[in-house]
């Protein structure tokens, strides 16, 4: 039974992660629209522009969970 899940879950969708899922989107924009939205004018690489955004977004999600 084993052997057939296995076979049975190379056909199965998963959907991504939606905060990789973002991640990855986010990977897709240039450097001057990812400080726009982490809202600095310095020059970080796109990695850490990205660490940025996402984690103003967690920070966000986190106040608004408390409000409610």
């Amino acid at each position: 039974m084993n052997l057939l899940n296995a076979i049975g879950s190379l056909f199965v969708y998963r959907s991504p992660d939606p905060v990789e899922s973002h991640r990855s989107y986010l990977a897709t924009k240039s450097n001057r629209e990812l400080r726009e939205m982490a809202h600095t004018p310095s020059h970080y690489s796109k990695t850490m522009l990205i660490n940025m955004i996402m984690d103003e977004m967690t920070i966000n999600a986190k106040v608004e969970n408390e409000i409610a």
